[in-house]
């Protein structure tokens, strides 16, 4: 067995090195190596002062080894001193902070200890004082010490350089923020008032998933002359397969005035929808046009040739599969004919006085939603592309109108459901730990959280706004009320692309209560395992979340299922929301921001609804913000001089609100958890971290095994379990165990066991169960002699 010492200059600074790593799973500290000095060994100074005292001063036994800086923040300084001797005499060491005139900084107090029987090394923390004004900065140039039995003690002095600041609390920091205007908005005049048009329509950055945004057709060209009228000379429309019996394609929808495709295939009970793509105008022709629907399985790839009321439908079905050659088919089609009745006037004639029969009034009673929605994207102007339509509104942006377009009625869908979340009661979401059995390791967790499509009335009347501006350029609609889908039964909710999928919690698991409107929120519950919930943790504080889908059922014959979105996570702008500015407001007051994350300001957008002459034309203004970061309750000044106040103020401007991105932030992170989690009660989640240094590199150890019990294991701390051991492969990474938890205001105690592991396969085993009060341990040689006789007792041979 190779000797293992510590005694080199570089295992000291290893050993030392490691009290700077901070281990806590849910608490964050300020920036490390504030100063770049963690894990550097202090020099001494032969300072002239300091010798002239020391000629007088008291003659010492022992050594200073070495002074190594091992946490070094804004606001804290940890130094380990390593020394020989010091603890078998009755010295006591006094550590003061000196500027750069040598002069003591009265901002941290004086470290005064007792050596007698301490070990080295000795850890000194100095802590800028609680009461040090925001926004301080200083430097403290030396770090004197002084040992001895008497009052003049030899006097030590380290050159030190470490800077110190206070951060300006985030409730008393204020943000200036100006506004830039972008592409059209920078030619508005506060003087003239005058609207500019932009000259291009916003693009979508992301890919539109068609099949779950429903067809877009065209309203119905109503005449009031004849007493029947076809419509049929527009492509758009529903065209049903000739042959009734086939068994390929048996309807296809053409709609947004000839752009979008959407094909039905053969299926049982019902046909397949394939979902909506792109329809492209075949060149140099005039009645043929192609698109492309392609999946994992195979690519169809669609040639249509329309001649009024006919279509032909030529399909090539290439397979991904090489053992599945190309399918082909030529189909016919027909245009589904509509029949709009309408009033006959009979001129009466008699002998006495000429009478006439009166047309019957007008049916305006609703008779549910029909399957020919409206785009209001397709309408909007804008200097600015948008990534998601959410980041208009939550609405969708297709809306139904009714089968009744006398009745003026129109239905809109949600765009997404997420979790509910406001500034002023935070996330409707919790994670309630349930009491372990004495067998095993811990306890079920339940969550709970509450989703909403984060429709408010605010989000109606825009929405109402944008549909009014759209009839009114189109005569054939009229406008009575906007009103949610109805439908026919309970949605369906899956999250089998969450946690079904990825934790195998089967559907029967997920509790869902539903209300019958979804504009209402919905309840969801799920029980989970210990293991899982940390895993869930991380997937609901980044990336996608836990992903599902609402089914829902419209209460029409004509409208198809509906497939909606359906999001669980944290830090997301779905779920924290659309900031809207309210109008002569944000402009005198502060806008504070009230999420538990820091914010990056990205733009403002101000949606504006302009007529000209008999059309009306919604416009998206847009100012940038220059990314900006706004940290948690901060407060917002907003530079608005380039955005005349005419914007906010006539009645044509629908709504102003901010475009921002949500910043990474470990420590926000881990706050909102441990306030979303309840264990015992007022507990907190925590975990015990494990570093080895100089164990495999210098030794045959293959893996140290490490396990842990304590009734803090257990979530209601009622039994006194035993952790899942962690196994340590190899030195300087920290490997965690646990979690741990431990009721405010009590110390994470917990017993440990060591299982050493040699090249050979011999293994050596803790003596007994040792105690520890610290949520971190460093692992050395020294710690394994101390533990295990056996192992202690190879070594030595």
């Amino acid at each position: 067995m190779k000797a293992t010492t510590l005694n080199s200059f570089l295992g000291k600074i290893l050993l030392y090195g490691l009290f700077a790593m901070v281990l806590f799973s849910t608490i964050a500290l300020s920036a490390q190596n504030f100063s770049g000095l963690e894990n550097k060994q202090l020099n001494k100074l032969d300072d002239i002062g300091a010798v002239g005292v020391s000629l007088f001063a008291e003659r010492i036994k022992g050594k200073i080894e070495s002074v190594i800086v091992t946490h070094d923040s804004e606001r804290k300084l940890k130094i380990a001193l390593e020394f020989t001797e010091f603890s078998d005499y009755n010295y006591t060491l006094i550590a003061e902070l000196k500027n750069a005139q040598k002069l003591r900084q009265t901002e941290f107090q004086q470290i005064k200890v007792d050596l007698n029987g301490k070990q080295s090394p000795l850890e000194l923390e100095f802590n800028l004082d609680e009461n040090t004004p925001e926004g301080t900065e200083l430097t403290s140039a030396f770090l004197e010490i002084r040992i001895g039995s008497k009052s003049l003690k030899p006097i030590f002095l380290y050159n030190l350089n470490k800077n110190w600041k206070t951060e300006i609390n985030a409730e008393n920091l204020i943000v200036p923020v100006a506004l830039v205007p972008i592409g059209s908005a920078a030619n508005l005049k506060e003087s003239s008032q005058k609207i500019i048009i932009p000259k291009r329509k916003p693009d979508l950055k992301y890919s539109i998933d068609k099949s779950k945004l429903r067809t877009f057709k065209q309203p119905l060209l109503m005449t009031t002359t004849p007493s029947t009228t076809t419509v049929s000379s527009a492509i758009d429309g529903t065209w049903i397969n000739d042959n009734k019996d086939t068994k390929n394609i048996t309807k296809i929808i053409i709609s947004n005035k000839g752009k979008n495709v959407q094909v039905f295939g053969k299926c049982s009970p019902k046909d397949c929808d394939w979902g909506t793509k792109k329809l492209t105008p075949k060149r140099n022709s005039t009645n043929t046009y192609w698109g492309i629907f392609d999946t994992s399985i195979a690519k169809s790839t669609f040639m249509f040739t329309i001649n009024n009321n006919k279509m032909e439908a030529k399909h090539a079905r290439d397979y991904k599969s090489p053992s599945r050659p190309t399918k082909r088919s030529v189909e016919k089609f027909t245009k589904l004919n509509l029949f709009i009745a309408r009033p006959i006037f009979v001129p009466t004639t008699g002998t006495t006085s000429p009478t006439t029969t009166q047309p019957e009034p007008e049916d305006t009673t609703p008779h549910g939603p029909d399957n020919t929605p409206i785009s209001l994207w397709d309408d909007l102007v804008a200097d600015h592309d948008f990534e998601f339509p959410y980041e208009i509104t939550n609405v969708r942006m297709d809306i139904y109108p009714d089968k009744n377009p006398a009745s003026g009625t129109f239905y809109y869908l949600p765009s997404a459901y997420h979790l509910r979340w406001n500034a002023d009661e935070g996330y409707d979401f919790s994670m309630l730990y349930g009491t372990a059995d004495a067998s095993s390791s811990s306890g079920n967790v339940r969550m709970t959280g509450t989703l909403t499509p984060g429709i408010s009335s605010k989000e109606i009347a825009l929405v109402k706004s944008l549909l009014e501006s759209y009839i009114e350029g189109n005569p054939n609609y009229s406008f009575t009320e906007l009103k949610i889908m109805p439908i026919n039964a309970t949605p369906a909710i899956s999250l089998s692309s969450g946690l079904e999928g990825l934790y195998n919690i089967s559907s029967d698991q997920i509790n869902v209560t539903v209300s019958s409107s979804i504009r209402e929120p919905i309840d969801i519950s799920w029980m989970t395992s210990n293991t899982d919930k940390d895993d869930m943790q991380t997937v609901l504080s980044a990336g996608d979340g836990i992903k599902g889908s609402m089914t829902l059922a419209p209460a029409s014959e004509t409208v198809p299922e509906q497939l909606i979105p359906v999001r669980i996570t944290l830090a997301d702008s779905r779920t924290l929301g659309k900031f809207i500015l309210e109008p002569n407001k944000w402009r005198n007051e502060n806008w504070v921001n009230n999420t538990p994350f820091p914010l990056r300001l990205k733009k403002v957008h101000a949606l504006i609804i302009e007529k000209q002459g008999t059309n009306t034309i919604p416009i998206i203004y847009t100012w940038d913000l220059n990314n900006v970061e706004i940290p948690s309750k901060a407060k917002v000044q907003f530079d608005a001089s380039k955005m005349p106040k005419w914007v906010e103020t006539q009645s044509k401007t629908k709504q102003i609100w901010l475009d921002y991105a949500i910043v990474d932030c470990t420590e926000c992170v881990n706050k909102t958890i441990d306030a979303l989690t309840d264990g015992t009660s007022g507990s907190k989640v925590k975990h015990i971290s494990f570093e080895s240094f100089q164990l495999f590199n210098d030794t045959d150890i293959a893996l140290l095994q490490v396990k842990a019990r304590s009734k803090y294991i257990d979530p209601k701390g009622t039994h006194v379990l035993e952790s899942e051991p962690v196994r340590i492969t190899e030195d300087n990474k920290s490997f965690t165990l646990g979690p741990l938890y431990i009721p405010e205001g009590e110390s994470p105690q917990f017993e440990y066991f060591f299982t050493l592991v040699m090249n050979d396969g011999t293994t050596h085993q803790s003596d007994n169960w040792l105690s520890h009060e610290e949520l971190f341990m460093f692992i050395g040689m020294a710690k394994l002699k101390e533990n295990i006789s056996s192992f202690n007792t190879e070594t030595e041979d």
